[in-house]
């Protein structure tokens, strides 16, 4: 039971990456603006600007931070599982998640303005 515990914040990981494909998903084939991870509580998808625009913008950030969210996952279960034989890629992968949110929330907050008026 133990190493469940252990793999826990990978496993969290992993499923926050697959939310992101799933977002991602949404953007690319339905056209729909995920609400939990793109916009603020109060604002409604209704009142995009352009929403082809906006999935289109969205999309490939929305892709590249599931991937290294997921491959950070993948990191920490296997650092976990190897009793941190691979620390200096978990480190790495570490420091890209963190600067790939940034990155990710940067965005959104550019993208929002441009075509929800959101400050």
């Amino acid at each position: 039971m133990n190493g469940v515990f252990d793999n826990l914040f990978g496993i969290f990981s992993l499923a926050c990456g697959a939310y992101l494909l799933y977002a991602y998903y949404q953007l690319k084939f339905k056209r729909e603006i995920n609400t939990m991870i793109m916009l603020p509580k109060d604002v409604s998808p209704k009142k995009c600007k352009d929403l082809n625009a906006y999935c289109k913008k969205m999309e490939m950030p929305t892709l590249l931070l599931a991937f290294v969210v997921i491959i950070y996952g993948g990191i920490d279960i296997y650092n976990t599982q190897t009793g941190g034989g691979a620390k200096i890629a978990f480190l790495t992968a570490m420091l890209v998640v963190f600067l790939g949110v940034i990155g990710y929330a940067m965005t959104i907050k550019k993208v929002n303005s441009q075509y929800f008026g959101i400050r």
